[in-house]
């Protein structure tokens, strides 16, 4: 079995973040939720995470904004970007896309992906 991961999820909807917290319990991981980027930096430590996965359009800080932020205070961070609508280029700081809706089977690949 893999190793057990702890995961940031920053997403503005509920039931995303239930969702996610669900899957990613189900995978054998354990998440933290938070609801905008800037809950998100208010408990973000380098060390606390192994994976961050924000959704992309948020209010107030978008999450490719929130990336960069992550990747400057920890630059092997992996950041997933959950989105619905992924944007035409899959930006600087992101290490992969994962899209709304995602099966327990993608959210697995896309974890495998980021932590090899």
């Amino acid at each position: 079995m893999a190793a057990r991961l702890r995961v940031m999820v920053v997403d503005d909807e509920e039931s995303v973040r239930d969702t996610m917290r669900i899957a990613l319990g189900n995978l054998g991981h354990s998440a933290e939720t938070v609801s905008s980027a800037e809950d998100a930096l208010s408990v973000f430590d380098a060390g606390r995470f192994d994976v961050v996965i924000t959704d992309l359009y948020l209010p107030g800080m978008n999450g490719d904004q929130f990336a960069r932020i992550v990747k400057r205070e920890d630059g092997e961070k992996p950041v997933i970007l959950l989105t619905a609508y992924p944007p035409r280029e899959v930006p600087a700081d992101v290490d992969s896309v994962l899209l709304k809706p995602f099966s327990i089977d993608s959210l697995r690949e896309v974890l495998t992906k980021v932590r090899s």
